[in-house]
């Protein structure tokens, strides 16, 4: 009896977990959309499918989307690691969408601990800033897959802003 016990206890601190790590990420995105239209005049927008590769994607004065956008909110201070990771797909599809503009700008941001942002941009020529590597959150049973690594010596602080502004944004 008491094994089933211990299943459950774990299944709920896995549920558990997950939903802090989603409120934590809903959370930061709000942050981050009201942070980023402070820098960017009101001309970033939010995704609207749940599933979409990319959290937000910024408009110039035509109406045209000249840069997408990234988020990743973590528990960590910048130098905690050497590097900061992503999907690798995330890349892929980045690419795929510059075949068709190829003025696109690729950003890679964070939120971490220190509730900073934090910003890498995606160049043909970066090479030696990033490496390959796999990942996988094994709390939640992930299988491991690709990934890329930014050292975070190429990872830069964005400006700082009020942020008590932008909460209340």
């Amino acid at each position: 009896m008491s094994n089933s016990i211990d299943k459950k206890q774990k299944r709920f601190k896995k549920v558990d977990f997950e939903h802090k790590d989603l409120k934590m990420g809903d959370n930061g995105e709000k942050i981050c959309l009201n942070y980023l239209n402070t820098l960017y005049q009101n001309k970033v927008i939010k995704y609207k499918d749940f599933f979409y590769p990319f959290d937000f994607y910024k408009v110039d004065d035509d109406g045209n989307t000249d840069m997408i956008f990234e988020l990743k909110t973590r528990r960590c201070d910048i130098n905690q690691y050497p590097s900061l990771c992503f999907g690798k797909s995330k890349i892929d599809f980045a690419l795929e969408k510059r075949k068709k503009n190829p003025n696109l700008r690729i950003m890679f941001l964070w939120l971490l601990k220190d509730k900073q942002f934090y910003c890498w941009e995606y160049g043909d020529e970066k090479t030696d800033e990033f490496y390959y590597g796999e990942i996988a959150n094994y709390k939640r049973n992930q299988k491991p897959s690709e990934a890329i690594f930014i050292k975070t010596e190429y990872i830069e602080q964005l400006p700082l802003i009020d942020y008590h502004k932008i909460l209340s944004a």
